[in-house]
């Protein structure tokens, strides 16, 4: 088995509600495991002469959990519907949603 096999065996320990995560219920009704910040920065390529940064709300979670999940689906935590406005890639099995509250 190789490392990265190993890694991705080994999330579910990570990602565990009853201690280190949080439960999110996705758009098409998947409750999952997530790692929620209120306050995340992240910069947006504008694809013009300069980027845009902000703080914005955030969830990483396994990226399984999450392969079709798209813009503008939206991710209940904490009893507050948030919506995705942006992803970063699947990187090692698990993927970071950046969320706004507001619908795009």
């Amino acid at each position: 088995m190789s490392f990265k096999d190993q890694i991705n065996q080994d999330l579910d320990v990570f990602f565990n509600v009853k201690e280190f995560t949080e439960v999110a219920t996705l758009s098409n009704g998947l409750s999952i495991s997530v790692y929620f910040d209120e306050k995340d920065d992240v910069v947006f390529d504008t694809s013009l002469d300069s980027d845009v940064s902000a703080s914005v709300p955030s969830v990483t979670c396994k990226s399984v959990n999450v392969a079709t999940v798209n813009n503008g689906d939206s991710v209940v935590v904490n009893s507050t519907t948030y919506y995705v406005i942006d992803m970063d890639p699947p990187q090692n099995g698990v993927r970071k949603l950046y969320l706004s509250k507001d619908r795009p």
